[in-house]
């Protein structure tokens, strides 16, 4: 009898309780060899970076999309559904899929005796949803750092490193230049790898490696600069600009392989969908919802507010887990609101409101919500119709409110 798709996420989600997070690539191998190693059968485009890496993969699925090749796309996390993550000319995966290429892969780990992650598990599903439907390119998205990611088991013959800074400290290193060092993993032997504005030291790491590897790096402000393409793009703020550069200029790097014009670039730009990520949802308040989880995520935001929220009181609700450098977050947004209310995203790793509050050393106006909803309302009224407000600080904080917010479930609908 086949596993159907509630008792497949269920299985998934027990998984995540029970391994969480194991970095590595050996589990791998032995299982995808038993399913017939559909990633050798792939082209790729490989994508890193510390901010702005799902971004900007969906940023190049969609020109390659509008330049009429059937496209594969995996990102993580999902706001609303697992279905999110994989998806092929630009459709989700639908959940019979998902059920029967989970029962495929436990059957293969199970002759393997391995045990994958939740996210090895995904990555696997992903690789065998483009090989069965034949995708003519899969741009994929890093889950964390890329050296010893579950991704990098694919032979990209492109990266993109879109940024470098300090998060997930424990797996990835404290400086700069060890993150760098963990990204620049997924360069391999006569790879093109376009990288965004990062510092000197992270910039020597990915040198470094790029010359090791024989692979041609080409940098952001100094090998190209953005181009009047790109700032086509549909998505808020600067940095999703400088984002938009990284995708043109893949693209134009990779011509001689699969050709694009000016216009699709265009056209794939001024289309793309990537939600709550400085999305205005609603209006009267202003409601704008973005995944920023980090102090260089924050700092990107608070650059955008002049441009996305100009007049009117501005209020943040901010939540975000307890392992991330929430204070550093707040220390970037706080002096851009009018008030900041803190709440607690609805998941077991969250930041309690009260102890962030009690952290603060600040005289700004602060209120406390354990329940993120009526956090959201708060602010609302707090803003009134002519201010806005900004939901910020983790990813499942977005998606936990997308749909009080913005009045849809389905993020991606149009």
């Amino acid at each position: 009898m086949a596993v159907s798709y509630p008792a497949t996420l269920d299985w998934l989600e027990r998984l995540e309780t029970a391994r969480g997070m194991e970095l590595g690539l050996e589990r791998l191998f032995p299982v995808l060899e038993r399913l017939g190693d559909p990633q050798s059968r792939l082209e790729v485009v490989h994508v890193a970076g510390t901010n702005g890496k799902g971004s900007t993969a969906a940023m190049l699925e969609s020109i390659y999309r509008t330049a009429g090749l059937h496209t594969g796309l995996y990102t993580s996390p999902h706001l609303r559904s697992f279905t999110e993550r994989i998806k092929t000319g630009g459709r989700m995966i639908s959940q019979d899929s998902v059920a029967a290429g989970v029962d495929r892969i436990r059957e293969a780990m199970s002759a393997a005796t391995v045990s994958l992650t939740y996210f090895e598990v995904a990555t696997v599903l992903a690789l065998l949803e483009f090989d069965k439907a034949a995708v003519d390119l899969a741009i994929i998205e890093v889950g964390l750092g890329g050296r010893l990611d579950a991704t990098n088991v694919v032979e990209a013959d492109t990266g993109l490193v879109t940024s470098i800074g300090l998060d997930h400290g424990a797996q990835l290193g404290s400086t700069l230049g060890e993150v760098a060092r963990e990204k620049a993993g997924i360069i391999k032997s006569g790879m093109t790898v376009i990288v965004g504005r990062v510092g000197a030291e992270a910039a020597a790491e990915l040198e470094a490696r790029a010359a090791s590897e024989g692979a041609r790096l080409s940098r952001l402000g100094h090998d190209f600069e953005i181009s009047e393409e790109a700032r086509a793009v549909a998505l808020a703020g600067s940095h999703q600009i400088d984002n938009a550069a990284l995708a043109c200029q893949a693209v134009r790097l990779r011509a001689a392989r699969r050709p694009v014009s000016a216009a699709a670039i265009r056209g794939g730009l001024s289309s793309v969908r990537w939600p709550a990520r400085l999305e205005t949802v609603a209006e009267s308040p202003t409601l704008i919802l973005d995944a920023a989880h980090n102090p260089e995520g924050a700092a990107a935001l608070s650059r955008s507010l002049a441009a996305v929220a100009p007049g009117g009181p501005r209020v943040l609700v901010f939540g975000a887990m307890a392992d991330k450098d929430w204070a550093a977050m707040l220390a970037e947004l706080m002096p851009a609101f009018d008030e900041t209310v803190l709440v607690r995203a609805d998941l077991p790793r969250a930041a309690s409101p009260d102890t962030m509050k009690a952290r603060l050393s600040t005289s700004r106006r602060l209120a406390t919500f354990d329940a993120a909803p009526e956090g959201l309302r708060y602010a609302a009224s707090r803003a009134g119709r002519d201010g806005t407000v900004v939901v910020a600080g983790s990813v499942f904080l977005s998606a936990e409110l997308y749909e009080l917010a913005s009045g849809r479930v389905d993020p991606f609908a149009p």
